[in-house]
């Protein structure tokens, strides 16, 4: 599945590329209270469909910038093939010129996550997954070969953890603050930054130990969630239910340190 969606999302990113080239020209508008949009994000976004239309016609698509155009409803929706594709998860980064922005793409199946890809465009790093068959990354700036994922397998104790979240307003929302706060006492670090996707992507290599955050869409969360579990990871809703891409919120973790995520997620 990866070969049919890779020249697409490959095209995408050459979109937004150029855009970030030049960035003092971009027209930005907000989503009604939901963010900001841009040219890149209409650009990539429009790529992206067309190419998925065109290799899965019978299949649904639910993405991030036609959803609030439309004003569509998620409870509506249908899992039965179902694509959710975010065109820029981290738009307010590639507005500032931060590198840590990507293209998202995930595809349900029967309700199940089966596929997932994350592509970084200024990196050129390409994260996937396919259901049952493993967690990969491929730097394509220098063809290095495929290696799989395997940030389940790092060992740490829980002082020397680093975790990381995507959540945002803190001050209005003291829930979140609170969070941080306990989280940030029992371990090294807690960081933010801004983009779901790509930080589900480095937990699952390892770079960072977890990651949680509450009040995200589908979009943003589906290729991620994915690819960290398919790393080893565990992956679940705040509650430790089984993970739900309309749950509340989400941990993806190493499966010792979830106890952590409990004992704080669980009480707030």
């Amino acid at each position: 599945m990866i070969k049919k969606v890779l020249p697409y999302i490959l095209n995408a990113s050459k979109k937004i590329i150029k855009h970030h080239k030049k960035l003092s020209d971009i027209e930005i508008t907000s989503k009604q209270g939901q963010g900001v949009l841009t040219e890149a994000d209409l650009e990539s976004e429009k790529i992206l469909l067309s190419g998925l239309k065109k290799e899965f016609p019978t299949h649904e698509i639910m993405s991030e910038e036609q959803f609030y155009f439309n004003k569509e409803s998620i409870d509506e929706v249908s899992t039965n093939h179902l694509w959710l594709v975010d065109p820029i998860d981290g738009t307010n980064n590639f507005l500032s010129g931060f590198d840590h922005f990507a293209i998202s793409i995930g595809y349900v199946k029967n309700g199940n996550l089966e596929f997932g890809v994350v592509y970084q465009p200024l990196r050129s790093r390409l994260y996937w997954a396919q259901a049952d068959k493993g967690a990969f990354f491929q730097d394509l700036s220098n063809s290095k070969r495929k290696r799989s994922l395997r940030g389940a397998h790092v060992q740490k104790r829980r002082k020397d953890l680093s975790l990381i979240t995507s959540m945002c307003k803190l001050i209005s929302n003291k829930n979140k603050l609170e969070q941080f706060y306990l989280f940030n006492e029992q371990v090294r670090s807690v960081r933010r930054l801004g983009s779901a996707a790509l930080d589900l992507c480095f937990v699952a290599d390892g770079v960072f130990d977890g990651f949680y955050d509450s009040g995200l869409m589908p979009w943003d969360i589906a290729a991620g969630a994915l690819i960290a579990k398919e790393a080893g990871l565990s992956v679940k809703n705040y509650d430790q239910s089984a993970f739900d891409l309309f749950g509340h919120g989400i941990i993806a973790a190493r499966k010792k340190d979830i106890v952590l995520f409990k004992s704080i997620l669980g009480n707030l």
